[in-house]
């Protein structure tokens, strides 16, 4: 038997059912930063051997190795691609319900698609984490879905799906045009820094989300990038390898554990490995003559979170913002169901979450005015022609 009554169980269900998925999420992500945490400080422990100064500082460096960072980075990976895996799994099981009626030849095409995006995460190679994010977290949500779901009595689940569907999309609408200019820079600038709370979150992000985020970087867009030559016989090749490594902020370390690049030389072939294998192979002059090009193509080579990266990017942009929406919603729900009926509590928290967007909104819509003004401004002549003959 249900511990709460039908009415309650349609407002609170999508919450429960997310909340599952987040916990998972949070789970495989804690695992994952504290991983990758142990092999950044060892990363650093070994430029700092060579004699470089790192960034984080020595005594900043031995807090990747605490359990605390590692839980707090995880969250930037548990509200990103953990909210939009929840999302899609929660909505594959609402459609499978209320639209598809449980047909099996629905769910067939259902399971193709989830196993579509199991298999684009290794489509360059196995990565066990971000696989265990596909693999483990939409069973349990869809499961849990259908479990709370109630039974559907009508018109009622499309009235209280579109409830929610139809603010959702007019908010989608209005926060379309920010997606043109650097949004999350927008959101930090008009928007977070401009309150107490907000700094707060701002800094938690910086102190706790960066290094942790290094873990998706392409090799050419981080910030610390170790290789060794040491395979390589000394001599006027290796001279030069070296400087063109250097010159393209390639830090040289005499540890080939946990390093990004290990050059070898086979005859008169340079092979690139990045740990795991061979990725790529050039002759040895032309990469001296094309440094650049050929470190770029390795990069690419050898980055297997591609397909990840942008499924996280997508699911920061639009996944946590409904996955927010949701849990205010039940949040608010709650409360207000102590005073008010369940049908007036569910309009009112929708109104209420409605209108927080629209109040989001108006910092940046204050900034693009000021910004539409100054450019007229300037485009305007400083006298009208009336005002220069009367001048003369």
């Amino acid at each position: 038997m249900n511990p709460l009554p039908y009415k309650w169980r349609t407002q609170l269900y999508p919450a429960a059912a997310m909340l599952m998925g987040l916990a998972l999420a949070q789970t495989i992500a804690t695992i994952q930063v504290y991983l990758s945490n142990h092999s950044l400080y060892h990363t650093l422990t070994a430029i700092h051997g060579a004699g470089y100064l790192t960034l984080p500082s020595q005594p900043t460096m031995g807090r990747l190795q605490e359990l605390t960072t590692a839980l707090c980075g995880g969250l930037f990976f548990t509200l990103s691609a953990g909210a939009g895996i929840c999302l899609l799994s929660f909505a594959a099981a609402w459609l499978w319900d209320r639209v598809c009626l449980h047909k099996t030849v629905f769910l067939g095409l259902m399971l193709l698609m989830w196993m579509g995006l199991s298999a684009g995460v290794n489509w360059k190679g196995f990565s066990p984490f971000t696989t265990l994010y596909f693999v483990v977290i939409p069973p349990v949500v869809f499961a849990g879905t259908l479990k709370w779901m109630p039974r559907g009595n009508g018109k009622q689940p499309w009235r209280n799906g579109l409830l929610h569907i139809i603010p959702i999309m007019v908010l989608g609408v209005l926060w379309a045009p920010q997606m043109k200019g650097d949004l999350f820079t927008n959101i930090r600038d008009h928007l977070l820094l401009s309150n107490p709370a907000g700094e707060k979150i701002v800094n938690f992000y910086y102190q706790y989300t960066l290094y942790p985020a290094e873990v998706l970087k392409p090799l050419d867009r981080k910030f610390l990038k170790t290789c060794t030559i040491e395979a390589i016989p000394e001599g006027p090749y290796k001279s030069e390898l070296r400087k063109n490594l250097s010159a393209h902020d390639w830090i040289e370390t005499e540890n080939i554990e946990d390093v990004d690049l290990v050059l070898t030389c086979s005859g008169n072939e340079l092979l690139l490995d990045d740990g795991s294998g061979t990725v790529l192979k050039t002759p040895k002059k032309d990469f001296l003559v094309h440094p650049a090009a050929n470190l770029k193509r390795f990069s690419w080579a050898a980055d297997r979170h591609g397909f990840f990266r942008q499924f996280t990017f997508y699911s920061l942009l639009m996944g946590f913002p409904i996955t927010l929406y949701i849990f205010l919603y039940s949040l608010l729900f709650l409360i207000l169901c102590r005073w008010i009926g369940p049908g007036i509590a569910s309009l009112a928290s929708a109104g209420i979450c409605f209108s927080a967007g629209l109040l989001m909104l108006l910092p940046f819509w204050q900034t693009n005015s000021q910004e539409i003004v100054h450019k007229k401004l300037n485009r305007a002549p400083m006298f009208s022609n009336g005002q220069k003959e009367k001048d003369l």
